[in-house]
């Protein structure tokens, strides 16, 4: 923080103004990622499997204490937990 701090309040601006295009791109660079490591390991004769409907759900609800311990932690020092765990699952859903 103390980097960020002693940089100018235009460069700080910037950067901050370049962040959601770095963002969006970092997620589509990262979802490409993924579709050639399926390819890659599918070319090499390895399995994938698919979820069943509403298989996910599960995984989710046994992960809800993790998330929400997530949350409640980043809160309490003062971030917008939640603000960003319902980004991150907008991000998922759009992306997925």
């Amino acid at each position: 923080m103390n980097s960020w701090n002693k940089l100018p309040a235009d460069i700080k601006k910037m950067i901050e103004d370049l962040e959601p295009w770095y963002t969006e791109n970092r997620i589509a660079k990262e979802v490409a990622g993924g579709r050639n490591g399926e390819k890659v390991g599918r070319d090499k004769g390895h399995s994938f499997y698919e979820l069943e409907p509403g298989e996910g759900q599960k995984y989710l609800n046994a992960a809800k204490p993790i998330h929400d311990d997530w949350i409640k932690r980043v809160e309490g020092v003062g971030k917008p937990g939640k603000a960003l765990y319902d980004e991150l699952k907008r991000l998922i859903r759009e992306y997925s």
